[in-house]
């Protein structure tokens, strides 16, 4: 795999109208699956091939294509409040029924470890291999400021290591090691537009665990302001935020949180849906030609997956499994290419856009990422067909396909040729390109 980023310009992109896309559940370039869970389950964890939940009784843990096994029982219901995986072995998991944090093997015959009581627990993180952040309202419903604790997951020691003011904020761990957290006014519902989500670095975070100054507010970098509701983290694999926005029924994305303060767009909303997002955490995919493989609309697949906890609050609780989705091309006819018309054929990219088929004799299987100057997403074109024989621009239609008509001349049979695509949506804000399609021509 090519490991550089080339960067050229949109050419015929530019030509975009500005025609809106259709409402819809999940924006373009995303497909969703969706799994029953246990009525009352209110919290969760995933890895790539496993998923866990506590539904209000157990924590339940359940391998793909195997049965699920309870690996944490209590005699009565408690409220969860969180479940975090710390690596492929362990859970993190915390009630405010009684306070407990518990450390939770996956093996099966391994014994839960009752770790720590914190008071009102709401939220953890991984925080390196030893050691957990936890966000957790240890003063009481009544106090003025959430605080932040390191939790030792060997000895059960807290530590204090920040304090903001408000109710308690989710947290998670940027892919560098910085510290995210999205605060919470102490009234409920917070007020419109009051909501931050801040950032402390790896450094920060270690000098407070060391007994320097403690996290706050005014030591933080702000990430995005004017938030309505922000009830659960996740980070993608390219340090995008994608957050749960309870108050506007709907899970939305800061795009990359390096590159500074920036408005939210949503990826999935619930504004007619029976249910709500409760919780979610974004899985990665498979090991990754990074940056390719990249969880953004119309990518490759492989890309990993962002899982969200839906529920009504009364009898329904689902896993939603939300993953990019390719665009796809083919040749009508298929198979070898008789002499006389026909198509490539492009489907499932945005709904009403524009789309650079290119034809060319050279094919080799290597995809050069390319990034497009104001555009987040790389997308990968073979290095062969940088410099295409043929190429044409076609409009794309309401259900995100377009054809490109050519005729085989009959002259050349046995010869292959290679079509890849490239696209865009009419505001030339998400763009994809299909696989390379080898047509072999016949007589």
């Amino acid at each position: 795999m090519i490991r550089f980023v080339r960067s050229i310009p949109l050419f015929p992109l530019l030509v975009l109208a500005a025609v809106p896309l259709r409402a819809q559940t999940t924006v373009a370039g995303y497909g969703t699956t969706v799994r029953a869970l246990p009525a009352g389950t209110a919290t969760f964890a995933a890895w790539p091939n496993a998923v866990a939940w506590f539904d209000g009784t157990a924590v339940v843990f359940q391998e793909n294509g195997q049965p699920p096994r309870s690996l944490l029982q209590f005699a009565t219901p408690r409220f969860g409040s969180f479940l975090v995986p710390l690596d492929a072995d362990r859970l993190l998991f915390a009630e405010s029924s009684f306070d407990e944090v518990w450390l939770v093997p996956v093996a099966a015959g391994a014994q839960p470890q009752l770790l720590a009581h914190v008071h009102f627990a709401y939220d953890a993180a991984p925080l390196g291999s030893g050691r957990a952040i936890v966000s957790a309202k240890t003063g009481g419903f009544g106090a003025g400021a959430n605080d932040l604790v390191a939790l030792d997951l060997a000895s059960g020691t807290t530590t204090a290591i920040g304090l903001v003011a408000g109710a308690s904020g989710p947290v998670a761990i940027a892919h560098n090691g910085d510290l995210l957290y999205a605060t919470a006014p102490n009234t409920f519902p917070p007020p419109l537009g009051t909501v931050e989500l801040l950032r402390w670095s790896a450094t920060q975070w270690a000098q407070a665990l060391a007994g320097g100054p403690l996290l706050a507010r005014g030591n933080a970098q702000l990430l995005a302001a004017g938030l309505d509701s922000a009830g659960d983290l996740a980070l993608d694999d390219d340090d995008d935020v994608l957050f749960v926005d309870y108050l506007n029924g709907r899970v939305a994305e800061c795009s990359d949180l390096h590159a500074g303060p920036g408005a939210p767009s949503t990826l999935v909303d619930y504004a007619l849906a029976s249910v709500t997002p409760a919780a979610l955490t974004f899985v990665a995919g498979a090991a990754a030609p990074a940056p390719l493989l990249q969880f953004e609309p119309f990518a490759q697949p492989g890309a990993g997956a962002l899982l969200v906890l839906e529920t009504d609050f009364v009898g329904v609780s689902q896993l939603r499994s939300i993953d990019a989705r390719a665009a796809t091309l083919a040749s009508v006819p298929g198979g070898v290419v008789p002499a006389g018309p026909f198509a490539i054929q492009l489907q499932s990219g945005p709904a009403v856009g524009v789309a650079l088929f290119a034809l060319g004799t050279v094919r080799t299987g290597v995809p050069v990422p390319v990034q497009f100057p104001g555009i987040e997403q790389v997308v990968g074109w073979d290095a062969g067909l940088f410099f295409p024989e043929l190429t044409s621009v076609q409009f794309l239609g309401p259900l995100g396909d377009a054809a490109w008509q050519l005729v085989n001349p009959g002259f050349a049979p046995g010869l292959q040729v290679h079509v890849q695509v490239l696209f865009a949506n009419a505001t030339a804000t998400q763009i994809g390109t299909t696989a390379a399609l080898t047509i072999q021509l016949g007589p």
